[in-house]
């Protein structure tokens, strides 16, 4: 029984460590999928033990769509999920005046990190943006600074 050399043998697994590594605080990305597919976000934290970040980017909220799955239970039912087919949302900031007057609960929340923020439903919003925390390979890193129109 001999071993094989190392240059003959097969590679079994690739690690691709620059994709990981290049992903850092205040870095610019792009999501790959969901509801923000292709939307500018700003890196707040990074977790490579678990291979999440959390990232901060403009909101794409239907305030009015969910103030009528609040209103009638049976919407949800119907629609699980909230969206209704494949429109989405415009990215525009939060502001938490228009979502009371829609008569949705809008609730201050302490940070982790002493910063107070908003919590409507499951969305964590500070000072406008959403902050979602998602994992590493649904991220683009963008090289340089965006463009302003952004």
């Amino acid at each position: 029984v001999r071993l094989v050399p190392l240059h003959e043998m097969v590679d079994a697994i690739t690690v691709n460590r620059k994709a990981k590594a290049t992903i850092a605080r205040d870095n610019w990305v792009r999501v790959r999928n969901g509801l923000y597919k292709d939307d500018l976000a700003k890196v707040v934290e990074v977790d490579f033990a678990s291979q999440k970040a959390t990232i901060k980017l403009v909101p794409r909220l239907d305030l009015n769509a969910m103030a009528t799955r609040a209103a009638d239970p049976e919407a949800r039912k119907r629609n699980p999920f909230g969206r209704s087919g494949p429109v989405r949302p415009p990215a525009r900031p939060f502001v938490a005046e228009e979502a009371r007057q829609l008569a949705l609960l809008v609730s201050r929340m302490p940070g982790p990190d002493g910063q107070v923020y908003l919590q409507l439903g499951s969305h964590r919003l500070i000072n406008g943006y959403v902050e979602r925390d998602v994992a590493l390979k649904s991220l683009t890193v963008i090289e340089g600074v965006p463009p302003l129109e952004e």
